[in-house]
């Protein structure tokens, strides 16, 4: 996540998801993996959804939160994002730039920060881990590596880890996510974390991204009925204002089955 991206039609998404996934007994955990600013190009200027009835008619607490956070696009940042209070006050906030060198001990305070949550929410700039780049890269703080997810769902309070993914043009977005479900598996059975299903909220303005929710059977069914209420209200803006819809939704079940939009066939 970099500061220049705050409040950018992604943020929309990354916190309407969360405040809907958050039950009232949960206590979140975000880890921005923030990233210095770069000027190589001018991404992070879609904001003219702030101004969009049926983004307010969603959530219009968040649209009023995420107004204030960008009134000045030049001086937007995660620091302001967490100020507008978008997420409950016990939300803990893992804020420090992810250092080129030493990145396991900064691994070490966010799990240590996190420790006590139940549900984790990763942000990285780009998305899970890439062949091209490793964690000596210096674009290695772009990216979350696999064995730091297993590492947050090693902790015996997370109930539930939520992964941004950036989703590329390289194949289908089925066939990516799909990729992407079962490689998180096998990562995390390789150390014996099993019984867990996995679904992919894929928010789809301008440039489509992925939240990869993992989640362990105590929590699978509750997480996928908070997805199926953002999918319900989905379907009644788009009968009531003909906007497209904004959500897709897959599920890899504790099995490695893939349900190819589920909430489609309930």
């Amino acid at each position: 996540m970099q500061n220049r991206y705050a409040g950018d039609v992604g943020d929309f998404g990354k916190f309407y998801l969360l405040r809907t996934l958050l039950g009232e007994k949960d206590r979140l955990g975000v880890v921005w993996y923030a990233y210095p600013d770069e000027s190589h190009n001018n991404d992070g200027l879609h904001v003219g959804y702030l101004c969009n009835d049926g983004y307010q008619k969603l959530d219009e607490y968040l649209i009023k939160g995420l107004r204030a956070a960008t009134e000045d696009l030049c001086e937007r940042s995660i620091e302001k994002l967490e100020k507008q209070k978008l997420l409950p006050e016990s939300t803990v906030y893992v804020s420090e730039v992810i250092p080129k060198k030493n990145r396991e001990e900064w691994m070490d305070k966010a799990l240590d920060k996190v420790s006590r949550c139940t549900l984790v929410f990763l942000d990285p700039d780009n998305g899970l881990e890439v062949k091209s780049i490793s964690k000596n890269s210096s674009k290695s703080g772009k990216y979350v590596f696999y064995d730091e997810v297993v590492s947050f769902m090693e902790s015996s309070s997370i109930e539930a880890c939520i992964v941004y993914h950036h989703l590329g043009r390289n194949k289908s977005h089925k066939m990516q996510i799909q990729s992407r479900m079962k490689e998180l598996k096998e990562k995390l059975e390789e150390k014996e974390i099993t019984n867990l299903t996995i679904f992919a909220a894929t928010f789809k303005p301008f440039s489509p991204r992925s939240f990869f929710i993992i989640s362990t059977e105590k929590k699978s069914q509750i997480i996928e009925d908070k997805l199926k209420t953002v999918f319900e209200e989905e379907r009644r803006l788009h009968n009531e204002t003909k906007q497209k819809t904004k959500w897709d939704f897959d599920k890899m079940d504790s099995k490695g089955n893939f349900h190819i939009d589920f909430l489609n066939q309930t």
